[in-house]
């Protein structure tokens, strides 16, 4: 697991159980603006995250400091579920 993944996500208090789905991606950059308190954290990963860890990161974003009001998470994923997309067109 990439160190600044498992930092990101031992601050986020994310369940350890969920680290699994981790062990590929990477934190490839953090833009911080600390001006109008915005940051926009980058995750690259081979696959596809469960919905259930999107939603858990999502909703723990903000703990990634009690001065950011603004938090994004950009997601790179490699290899898209083509199963996803195709029931979302239906």
């Amino acid at each position: 697991m990439d160190d600044k993944i498992k930092i990101l996500l031992e601050k986020l208090s994310i369940d350890e159980s969920h680290y699994n789905h981790f062990l590929n991606a990477v934190l490839t950059k953090i833009k911080l603006n600390q001006k109008e308190k915005k940051c926009i954290i980058y995750i690259e990963n081979n696959t596809m995250f469960d919905n259930e860890i999107i939603k858990e990161l999502d909703e723990k974003k903000n703990l990634i400091s009690p001065d950011i009001k603004d938090v994004k998470i950009v997601y790179d994923f490699k290899e898209k579920n083509k199963e996803i997309f195709k029931n979302k067109k239906t």
